[in-house]
């Protein structure tokens, strides 16, 4: 184990624990959720609730009840704002009820029963109760259960007769008061200030106005209740803040348009890294798979949890949601991980070697030690938000600010499964993005490491982990700054696995702790299971410490697109050889005879083709030439292109006829090849003296030849068969041997079929019939011109299309 777990190690298990005291010390002090200690639960809030609406008159039979923890965000800034350096903070929470329950109860059939008459005219039944007057109802109580807010959603189509709203005020004033006497507040008496009566629908309303004796930290508390008839249609306390008092607001608006064009630019960027290295195959999609699964896994659980815990949302509305979401969150990851991985393994390959170990198995210290150190990493990271938060409280008049989502966590019934949920999914998303995409990304991009810096600190200022944030906007961006390169720290100084595991246990160390210091025996039960999983990661890791393999010995992971890449190099290093080959065997420079003018072309294709030409020098006044095209392509086509040379060099010397040159380097050729491979090629020889010209063609293209003064060029092919198709005898009857003569100006051109088979975009060939037409054309110019002609316009023909066969052409004009 000691291989294995070094002495740094242990500093970061120790810094952890510290990190972990020192956020139990903080945490009374300044963090908003330590002011959440309920006295009655959860099952007793509920309770309380339904019976003081019913108490008003209120049927709340066949409704269901939506139940949610809510805070007042401005309440809680002023809380924070006057605790003088954090010593009152939740005393002043507590009194100006910062937290509160929501309740709702949420109607499951209509409010008026609709049918429709014999004349298909809709009659609607008035059923004259206060449930179908008022609709559905909403509760506001503090944490001990003390109402705070009711109010009631009036139906547009409820309408109350006159008569029925037509009630003494003396009569609703004592409705109200008989209200106000159940609303105690601790701070003082309620003192009545005014009573109003306002139109209403069908009739009118009576407002009352109620204050408390004494101001509750520097602010008001006012009391408004309204009745209609002789029933209370709501009420509400409000606290209003000092005049002097001015809380900078979070700047919701900027913070959330810059994160939203964040993301485009995010989805924008892997999208087109996705799609060019998934073009270059440079991306393992099977890679992305479990990582996916595990986001999708965590949303399940999120949706889950609410369905557990809403009542008010029909179960099978929360089903669609996840069916119709869960392709897009996984496949978002899915993609993310697959380019971020292809990314990191091309210049970062040393961060993925724990990762590409677990593919193969789990049980080894490497995964022990990686492990460990990302427990470290989120206690170290717990005890660092404690300090930055004590000391932006403290110093720079901090304040909190939870978000609409923030106290989901003890408004749900398996606050443990919620925990885990958003986990897995938020941190899975920083994670995975940050350190498999952005930061390799930026790395590949920018050598320089200060622009590297500069470019994360700006990234990290608007992305937070999930739990509450230190305001106002100057603070929690200098935040997420800090913890964004405490965490890219650790994942330069180790790996992937590492800060992955700390990014990903922060949360659930973070709320473990908070459940468990609630002083609720609901909330601690579900802090220990958060805990306690913390736990079974640390047991794994010390049994996977007690091995002794290093994680190099069970690395045996390597992604397909890697396997693909190693083959395309190989071939593409057979490919060089053979073109080197090829190169190597064909003629450096072109012979210079008195009365010819001689010019080649060759233009190699990508795949080494067999294309082969020569000289053969007999004398100061006679030349053979010779063109030819293997089969098959590569090291094949290449070694026998060399083989060819070697037949001819030798044949060429003992005979002066083509034909019998042919001849007999097909007997050899066919005695030393494999069947299937086979050798195309005319050979002929250019007599000054005698000014002929003598040739034999071996199932090759035709000679093109320009006479001087004629205006047509022609084509001459004499019969004959490829090299290697046939043992001799066919071959001998079949080629045959043709003397032509040569004047002054005539044009020869020998050609593979790389120049008339060459296609353009829409797969045309470029065909024997334009060849001839440029030997017409140009045949007044120079070898060398007329080649450079030939070129131009095959390149300018095929565009561009690539390239498949090579292109050889030797052009003899006499002169």
């Amino acid at each position: 184990m000691r291989k294995f777990f070094q002495k740094s190690d242990g500093a970061i298990l120790i810094l952890a624990i510290l990190g972990v005291v020192v956020f139990l010390l903080v945490y009374p002090r300044i963090f908003p959720e330590s002011a959440i200690r309920p006295i009655a639960d959860k099952d007793a809030i509920a309770a309380s609730g339904t019976a003081f609406v019913t108490s008003l008159g209120y049927d709340l039979s066949d409704r269901r009840l939506d139940m949610q923890l809510v805070h007042d965000a401005d309440k809680l800034r002023y809380a924070y704002r006057t605790s003088h350096g954090g010593t009152k903070i939740i005393p002043r929470m507590d009194s100006v009820a910062v937290y509160a329950w929501s309740l709702r109860w949420v109607s499951q059939r209509s409010q008026t029963d609709r049918s429709e008459g014999e004349s298909g005219v809709t009659v609607t039944t008035d059923r004259h109760d206060a449930e179908s007057i008022l609709g559905d109802f909403h509760l506001k109580l503090d944490l001990s259960g003390n109402p705070l807010l009711f109010e009631t959603k009036q139906p547009e189509d409820a309408v109350v007769p006159f008569e029925r709203q037509r009630t003494n005020p003396d009569t609703t004033r004592r409705v109200a008061e008989t209200l106000v006497s159940r609303l105690p507040h601790p701070a003082g008496q309620w003192i009545f200030v005014s009573a109003q009566r306002q139109p209403a629908q069908g009739g009118s309303m009576h407002v009352f106005v109620w204050k408390l004796s004494r101001p509750v930290l520097g602010g008001q508390v006012h009391l408004k209740v309204e009745v209609v008839g002789h029933q209370v249609r709501s009420f509400r306390q409000d606290f209003v803040l000092p005049e002097t008092f001015v809380a900078d607001k979070p700047k919701d608006e900027i913070v959330g348009i810059t994160i939203t064009i964040l993301f485009l630019f995010l989805f924008i960027l892997v999208v087109v890294y996705f799609i060019q290295r998934l073009k270059a195959d440079l991306v393992d999609l099977k890679g992305g798979l479990i990582p996916g699964i595990v986001v999708i896994l965590g949303w399940a659980i999120y949706f889950w949890a609410q369905v557990l815990t809403d009542a008010a949302e029909p179960h099978w509305a929360l089903l669609l949601g996840f069916v119709l979401t869960a392709p897009f969150i996984g496949g978002g990851i899915w993609a993310i991980f697959a380019v971020g991985e292809s990314l990191t393994r091309e210049i970062w390959s040393e961060k993925l070697v724990v990762m590409d170990a677990l593919r193969r198995r789990f049980f080894f210290p490497a995964m022990g030690t990686a492990l460990l150190r990302g427990l470290g990493l989120a206690g170290i990271i717990l005890g660092s938000i404690s300090v930055i938060h004590f000391t932006g409280v403290m110093l720079f008049r901090g304040y909190y600010h939870l978000g609409d989502n923030a106290l989901y966590l003890w408004s749900f019934s398996w606050p443990s499964l919620f925990a885990f949920g958003q986990s897995l999914l938020t941190c899975s998303y920083i994670a995975i993005t940050f350190f498999l995409f952005i930061i390799p990304l930026i790395r590949r991009r920018f050598k320089n490491s200060i622009w590297m810096i500069l470019i994360l600190i700006m990234l990290w200022a608007f992305v937070g982990l999930p739990i509450p944030k230190l305001m106002p906007l100057p603070l929690r961006i200098s935040f997420n700054i800090l913890i964004g390169l405490l965490l890219t720290f650790f994942y330069f100084r180790y790996e992937f696995v590492t800060t992955f595991v700390g990014v990903l246990t922060l949360p659930l160390l973070y709320f473990g702790v908070v459940m468990c210091s609630g002083g609720q025996s609901f909330l601690t039960m579900h802090g220990v299971i958060l805990l306690g999983s913390l736990g079974v990661v640390f047991l794994l890791a010390l049994l996977a410490l007690r091995g002794n393999e290093p994680s190099e010995a069970v690395l045996a992971y390597v992604p397909d697109y890697l396997q693909r890449i190693y083959e395309k190099e190989r071939i593409q290093k057979e490919l060089e050889i053979a073109r080197n080959v090829q190169i190597t065997f064909l003629p450096r420079t072109t012979p210079k005879i008195h009365g010819m003018d001689i010019a080649c072309l060759c233009v190699p294709a990508r795949e080494v083709g067999g294309d082969y030409y020569d000289f053969i020098e007999m004398g100061p006044r006679k030349l053979g030439v010779v063109i030819g095209d293997v089969s098959g392509k590569g090291i094949s086509a290449a070694f026998y292109m060399t083989l060819t040379k070697g037949l001819l060099k030798s044949q060429a010397r003992m005979a002066t006829s083509p034909r019998n040159v042919l001849v007999a380097m097909n007997d050899l050729f066919y005695d030393n090849a494999e069947r299937g491979i086979f050798i195309s090629m005319i050979y002929g020889i250019f007599d000054l003296d005698a000014r002929t010209l003598t040739f034999a063609r071996a199932g090759h293209n035709p000679m093109i030849v320009r006479r001087s003064g004629r205006g047509d060029a022609e084509e001459l092919s004499p019969p004959g068969m490829a090299l290697g198709l046939e043992r001799g005898d066919l071959f001998e009857r079949t080629i045959e041997e043709r003397t032509v003569g040569i004047e002054k100006g005539d044009v020869f051109l020998f050609y593979t079929d790389g120049l008339n088979e060459a296609e353009n975009l829409h797969h045309e060939q470029f065909g024997e019939d334009r060849l001839i037409d440029l030997v017409k054309l140009y045949s007044d110019r120079s070898a060398e011109s007329l080649v450079t002609k030939i070129r131009g316009v095959i390149e300018r023909f095929t565009a561009q299309a690539q390239q498949h066969d090579d292109m050889t052409a030797v052009v003899v004009k006499m002169i």
